[in-house]
């Protein structure tokens, strides 16, 4: 058990490691302008994601073209402060930052959890739960909780993780697993984590479509939407590159030898030898160091000549570039924004869509019976407010008849109404929200039947608040009331503090941000 823990927090450690993180402008190309540095990083991932199924130097001669143009640009005039149509691509990863619909600590019945009712979401990378409290249990625990997913894996293994790779195991980001540890040392949970310590561990599969930003569904939507409203910066591209390349034999040349292997300094033989001989680089690594290669190409092949002799480009393209193209281009808000109030409706609409999910939980009790429990999660939108509805029977593994136990343990409902409202604590791309709910629920406890000092039926209800503090992290704190306990017919008040961890939200920033 210590070893699958190990593997869990290795896992971890290289998501942290797949968080991409500010990329560096390059040294032999100093203030680098934005879109310029997008149109290379594009070019880079392309050459990197189509590496096993093309040549590089296809990737090379089908990309180069465009970024000659801004080369050529910003030796001709000043275009430091251009790039919304670039930028705008990191809006597609706020949808993961929105969404409130995961399951990141312990299940209802774990002692620690703040959650009386569970939400059909779960973390696809790594989440990271440590709770305080409990609910319909006499004694308080201190729950720390690991989830992940069979895609976080597949992700770990590949050393990156894509859109592409993403869309090619899709199937394996619908099922989740987790791990609950009652632990005693909270400043040092990890050191704490072992089999004596599991409380309960579980699988999930969702039964509904992806709801995440990096599903099909609003791939799509992304492809079909976003691209035509934002598609007169593309059209102004296309012509500045089409007008390069045919401007003259120097760059239409050059353009084609830079994809050409055995041409010196070709961009095809310095990228084709630094992948060769860095195999184990990270993704990102390579990212960097193929960027480097491109932008220094450009300033010496192409920034430099032109700066020295605009001549170099008839007059006639520079003055289309410098007096069209250019400022077209940098007018092209409008359509920015129209893209963006299309996007920020279907990121509601992705919000609102019904969720479910079939679990399956294992609970390991030290003072009792281990039982299994079969869960139905539900989630859907009911006008502002979002509903969770729980429906689950437990079933002991090996019933003890001394203790009145048979087969079935007991039969649990529960039902929430969860709101949002603005965090002031909000930066820049971030769109999580502090979260309120009001939860119900009521079990059957089959083994308390005519049992003296208990009482078979559980009712409880719940007040809950969770203040995100940080990016990705989170405070939720809970007020619970129970008519009883399991263990004993005594009513009880009930609060329950502890601290979410989200790296899904982390890492789609990340990769929004460059």
């Amino acid at each position: 058990m210590v070893k699958r823990v190990t593997n869990i927090v290795l896992v971890f450690a290289l998501m942290l490691s797949l968080c991409p993180g500010a990329l560096s402008q390059s040294n032999c190309y100093p203030n680098t302008p934005n879109v310029l540095d997008c149109e290379v990083d594009t070019l880079a991932r392309d050459i990197l994601n189509r590496v096993a199924t093309e040549t590089v130097g296809d990737k090379v001669s089908a990309g180069i073209a465009r970024v000659m143009f801004f080369t050529i640009a910003d030796a001709l005039t000043d275009i430091k402060g251009m790039g919304a149509q670039c930028s705008f691509q990191a809006y597609q990863h706020l949808g993961e930052t929105a969404r409130t619909d995961k399951q990141i600590g312990a299940s209802a019945k774990s002692g620690g959890s703040t959650s009386l009712v569970e939400k059909p979401g779960f973390a696809q990378l790594l989440g990271f739960a440590i709770e305080r409290g409990a609910i319909k249990q006499s004694v308080d625990s201190t729950t720390l909780t690991l989830s992940t997913s069979p895609y976080a894996l597949i992700a770990t293994a590949n050393r990156k993780d894509t859109a592409q790779l993403y869309q090619d195991y899709s199937f394996f980001s619908r099922f989740g697993v987790s791990a609950s540890f009652n632990i005693s040392d909270t400043n040092n949970p990890l050191a704490n984590v072992s089999r004596k310590q599991l409380t309960e561990w579980s699988v999930r599969a969702r039964l509904t479509g992806d709801r995440s930003s990096r599903g099909a569904d609003f791939r799509k939507f992304w492809l079909d939407h976003i691209r035509v409203a934002a598609g007169t910066p593309a059209s102004l591209e296309n012509r500045g590159e089409g007008l390069i390349v045919t401007s003259g034999s120097v760059f239409a040349t050059l353009a084609s030898d830079l994809g050409r292997t055995g041409v010196p300094n070709s961009l095809t033989d310095q990228i084709t030898d630094y992948i060769a001989k860095n195999p184990n680089d990270t993704f990102d690594t390579k990212v960097l160091r193929i960027k480097q290669i491109i932008l220094c190409s450009m300033r010496t092949l192409v920034y430099e000549p032109v700066k020295k002799n605009p001549t170099m480009i008839p007059e006639a393209t520079r003055t289309e570039i410098t007096t069209k193209i250019l400022p077209a281009l940098a007018a092209t808000p409008a359509e920015i924004e129209k893209a963006k109030n299309l996007l920020d409706q279907e990121l509601k609409n992705l919000e609102n869509k019904p969720e479910s999910t079939f679990e399956y939980t294992n609970h390991r009790e030290a003072m009792g019976s281990d039982y299994s429990e079969l869960k139905l999660l539900y989630r859907m939108n009911a006008d502002r407010l979002k509903l969770n509805f729980n429906a689950n029977v437990s079933l002991y593994n090996n019933p003890n008849k001394a203790l009145n136990q048979e087969k079935i343990r007991d039969y649990t409902i529960a039902l929430s109404f969860e709101g949002g409202t603005k965090n002031p604590l909000n930066r820049g791309m971030d769109l999580e929200k502090i979260t309120y709910s009001f939860a119900g629920s009521y079990e059957r406890l089959k083994e308390n039947e005519n049992m003296v000092m208990r009482k078979p039926d559980i009712a409880s209800v719940q007040f809950r608040l969770e203040f995100p503090i940080a990016l990705g992290l989170s405070i939720p704190v809970a007020y619970t009331y129970s008519n009883n306990t399991e263990m004993m017919m005594k009513k009880e008040n009930k609060f329950n503090v502890g601290l979410h961890l989200d790296i899904d939200k982390l890492y789609e920033i990340a990769r929004g941000s460059k």
